[in-house]
C-alpha cells in the first residue's frame, strides 16, 4: 500500500509528459482499476475453491 505512490507518480508524470502517446491524466486511477479487479478475481476464485473443499467435507 505504501509503495503505490511510486509507480503511479510515475505513470501520471508520463501520461501528462510530451513523450505519451496520448494524454491521459487518469492512467493510475485506471491501472488502480485494472489491479484490484484482478485482486478480486483473486479472491472469488480462491473462495469458490474453498467453498467446494468445505462442502465435500461435510458430506463425508
Amino acid at each position: 500500500m505504501e509503495l503505490a505512490p511510486i509507480p503511479m507518480n510515475g505513470l501520471f508524470g508520463y501520461f501528462i509528459s510530451d513523450a505519451a502517446p496520448i494524454r491521459f491524466a487518469g492512467a493510475p486511477f485506471l491501472l488502480s482499476a485494472v489491479l484490484m479487479r484482478m485482486a478480486l478475481a483473486v479472491v472469488v476464485v480462491d473462495r469458490r475453491a474453498h467453498r467446494h473443499e468445505l462442502h465435500n467435507e461435510n458430506r463425508i
